[in-house]
């Protein structure tokens, strides 16, 4: 998992002059809150025909234990980096990285959507790049030759262009503009991917990564300014945002309600392991623990949003929208009531 991802792993509102009105509030809430929620549903659901697939990222006992701490150390040195540095270029550096990266996921996600729109009177023809790596290497007759030790290929299909052509135009106009659309976009893709691909293989390795982050949360969101520091800082697409004013100023709106990728990726990575749990167990159409564990999310991430609006908090731990302590307990009780 990307430790930069951790960077935002914090639910803010973000603190201006502009007044915001009850309803504008409730309308930036609500489509932050089905925004979190697609990648969680979409992306577990993806990671149960990917899960046998070679390039799956297994988080083991011991990444699991670990990555609090590698994310600390990544938090700490992009925030003395931006001590140091122009915040521009280093933004600048940072969008055009994740316009590549976005783009390459933006690519996956939507070339397979889309391509119920190429006619069926189109010939589909299959593009492939191959790349090889390749050694001198003593070939039979002690003459020195290439021997190929490793190769990748690229391929797509016809009627993925209009999939790869929707991704690359959004992810320009991302890098152009940093519009909180095609932001969206970008980190949506990131999401889902990042669900599909990360795979808890064991439960407790589960709770190693959300009780990591429980106390990782607590310790720099409310114990130093270095998070929120950061996060204020650094302009990338690893947050889902809203405007709050989109009711006054519609698309164009400036002052924003975010919610970081952390505070899905992570929650969800733990939902996915549960599904893949459910289809182990091969029981006809039940998906228990998916649900379960996807309730105890909705219920988190609700309970976040009514905290955060009562106490006009400007961030919120991700303690609070993962609901690390009832999320587990409710899970533990089903497995304690089904014998598993």
């Amino acid at each position: 998992m990307d430790p930069v991802t951790a960077v935002h792993n914090v639910t803010k509102i973000t603190t201006t002059t502009f007044e915001a009105t009850p309803a504008s509030l409730l309308l930036s809430s609500v489509v932050l809150f089905l925004l979190a929620l697609g990648p969680i549903f979409f992306g577990s659901f993806r990671s149960k025909e990917a899960q046998d697939k070679e390039d799956m990222e297994v988080v083991t006992s011991r990444s699991a234990a670990m990555f609090p701490i590698i994310a600390s150390g990544a938090l700490l040195s992009i925030y003395i980096v931006f001590k140091f540095l122009p915040t521009y270029y280093i933004n600048l550096l940072v969008n055009f990285y994740f316009s590549l990266l976005g783009t390459g996921a933006m690519v996956k996600l939507f070339s397979t959507l889309f391509r119920v729109l190429v006619p069926k009177s189109v010939t589909n023809n299959l593009y492939k790049i191959e790349f090889t790596k390749s050694i001198k290497a003593k070939t039979e007759d002690n003459a020195f030759g290439w021997k190929v030790v490793d190769d990748s290929s690229v391929e797509c299909e016809t009627r993925d262009f209009p999939g790869i052509i929707f991704a690359v135009a959004i992810g320009i106009w991302y890098f152009a503009t940093r519009h909180w659309i095609a932001n969206n976009c970008v980190a949506y893709s990131l999401a889902v991917l990042a669900i599909e691909y990360i795979k808890l293989n064991k439960f407790i390795n589960g709770c190693l990564l959300l009780g990591g982050l429980f106390f990782y949360d607590i310790f720099w969101v409310f114990g130093t300014p270095v998070m929120v520091t950061v996060a204020k800082s650094l302009d990338a697409p690893i947050k889902m945002s809203f405007p709050r004013d989109f009711l006054v100023h519609g698309f164009f709106g400036k002052e924003f309600a975010i919610l970081g990728l952390g505070d899905i990726v992570v929650p969800g990575i733990f939902i996915a392991m549960l599904l893949r749990f459910d289809i182990s167990l091969k029981r006809k159409d039940s998906t228990l623990y998916f649900l379960t564990g996807f309730v105890a999310y909705v219920i988190g991430l609700l309970t976040t949003f009514i905290v955060m609006h009562a106490f006009k908090a400007a961030q919120v731990s991700r303690s609070l929208s993962s609901n690390h302590p009832v999320h587990k307990l409710k899970i533990y009780y089903d497995l304690f009531c089904n014998y598993e």
